[in-house]
């Protein structure tokens, strides 16, 4: 898929030079080669990674890929417009989805989400983010993959920064031993984490010029240093 700018803002909405690294890490293009998917994106907002794998089906890289675009309320207003400017109206669908309430059984190939972890676990509610990585492993088909991008707690820094600024400050954010313990029943399990500078940013271009630096120094900081980490798991 070609990551032009517009589509680059269209998937990801924020940050956008340190969650395409995220991203790019899940390696879309070698899930879904030669594979005809059913995705569910949980959390989905504006529809950013529905975007994302109908793309993939759109241009070759899977036979053909459906889609399920969900969150909390209908998602359709949202991120209809988005889907339709790229023509992927046939390709995705709408719903309603609460993973924490998840009853779906061997139904997708592939459950999708972005930085959701953390406002299912609003008011350090960790079992309610528990609880929704095993309803999504259920959800998967065997052989599916659980790919996600989340905010980590990173350093006391981040930590105070978002206590003093963000509205969110309620919002639980986890950590990489945590996420190893969600992700404790798949059979297979890679993650990498990125970006220390860039959430700093109070404006986009902020973001973009902080994430730039960003790619130079993460090999010099240790991964709890770091604020999002991207897991590719399979069931």
């Amino acid at each position: 898929m070609k990551w032009t700018k517009e589509f680059q803002q269209d998937v990801l909405e924020w940050d956008t030079v340190n969650w395409r690294r995220a991203v790019d890490f899940w390696d879309v293009a070698s899930i879904c080669q030669g594979k005809s998917l059913r995705v569910l994106d949980v959390g989905a907002r504006s529809g950013g990674l529905s975007l994302l794998f109908g793309c993939a089906g759109q241009e070759g890289i899977a036979d053909y890929t459906s889609i399920v675009c969900s969150d909390l309320s209908n998602p359709s207003e949202t991120a209809g417009p988005l889907h339709q400017k790229y023509g992927l109206e046939s390709r995705v669908s709408y719903a309603v989805v609460n993973a924490v309430e998840l009853e779906a059984v061997e139904e997708y190939d592939v459950v999708c989400f972005k930085s959701v972890l953390g406002g299912i676990g609003y008011g350090d509610n960790k079992a309610a983010q528990e609880a929704a990585v095993r309803n999504m492993y259920r959800a998967l088909r065997p052989g599916g993959y659980l790919v996600f991008a989340e905010n980590l707690a990173a350093t006391r820094v981040h930590q105070f920064l978002r206590k003093k600024f963000n509205r969110w400050n309620s919002w639980r954010y986890i950590t990489i031993a945590e996420v190893q313990a969600f992700c404790s029943d798949f059979s297979d399990v890679r993650w990498r984490c990125f970006g220390f500078l860039g959430t700093l940013g109070r404006s986009e271009r902020q973001r973009r010029f902080l994430g730039r630096i960003d790619q130079i120094f993460d090999c010099l900081l240790p991964d709890n240093a770091k604020y999002i980490i991207s897991v590719v798991a399979k069931k």
